[in-house]
């Protein structure tokens, strides 16, 4: 009978990476033949294994567990894998690595994704009490991190992350990943009143105006003008087309960064709501 300190190898599975369209391939006396190299694992699903592997053995350090070690393989399984028989594996290895060690650096891996994709997996196992406050507060600035890498990137051709082999459906890491939302990095948070004049769904972006400085004159973009902002929330979006037809204002917050390789302004919507505006036409006027 197995023990938890000797686990199987597929016990030990942290994470699971594949592409979110099930490739084409033969099947020949159990040898398998890919379309290509790209429909096994995509580029930007294993950039993002490598970052997670990096986050899950930073926090192996942090844990000071000399005796876990965080590897990840390319795994071709045709027996039980029969959509996706090719998958990038994150598993722990070491003699005395058991399964609470399993549990607690799944529920490491399921924290630092949700804290920068909203996206739940389905029938998703909550894992968060597995992990002590310290724990959450090191893993909140491994998310940041991660989000920082990938922060705006376009992701045509998606990818799903699964948190060990039981998780059957996983996430989907597909779009335009959500601009950095770091507010210990920001150079101000800002907020006030302002009127829409436009806004692109398609890019993620709204503009709006404002007569007035926000809540400090000296650091508001809104003195220059319409200023454009990042918006990733499809109800911020809507918010702002219906203040657009109502003739209305809305009140915003939001965050104002240096952009890590031109260094202009990066302003990203974080709070909205419509403000009603009575019997004042010309807040309307379009330049």
């Amino acid at each position: 009978m197995k023990t938890p300190d000797h686990l199987e190898p597929h016990d030990s599975i942290v994470l699971i990476f594949h592409p979110s369209n099930a490739p084409n391939f033969f099947n020949s006396d159990g040898v398998l033949e890919f379309d290509g190299e790209g429909s096994i694992a995509l580029p930007i699903q294993k950039q993002f294994k490598d970052a997670m592997v990096k986050m899950l053995t930073e926090f192996a350090a942090f844990r000071q567990s000399p005796v876990v070690d965080v590897e990840s393989r390319l795994r071709v399984d045709p027996n039980n894998e029969p959509e996706f028989p090719a998958t990038h594996v994150v598993r722990l290895v070491g003699q005395d690595v058991g399964i609470n060690d399993v549990e607690r650096f799944r529920a490491a891996a399921q924290f630092v994704v949700r804290e920068f994709m909203p996206q739940r997996s389905i029938e998703e196992i909550e894992m968060e009490h597995f992990l002590s406050e310290d724990e959450k507060k090191f893993l909140g600035i491994c998310a940041r991190c991660i989000a920082a890498k990938f922060a705006n990137k376009s992701i045509t051709q998606g990818f799903v992350v699964r948190f060990g082999p039981a998780d059957l459906h996983g996430v989907i890491v597909q779009g335009v990943m959500a601009p950095l939302l770091i507010e210990e990095k920001a150079n101000t948070t800002i907020h006030g009143e302002a009127r829409p004049v436009g806004f692109d769904a398609n890019k993620h972006t709204i503009i709006l105006s404002c007569d007035e400085a926000a809540n400090d004159p000296r650091e508001s973009p809104f003195s220059k003008g319409p200023v454009e902002l990042h918006c990733h929330d499809a109800q911020m979006l809507f918010t702002v087309a219906q203040a657009y037809l109502n003739r209305a204002q809305v009140s915003y917050t939001a965050l104002v960064q240096l952009a890590a390789k031109t260094q202009k302004p990066v302003i990203t919507l974080t709070c909205l709501r419509e403000v009603e505006v009575a019997n004042d036409p010309g807040h309307f006027d379009l330049d």
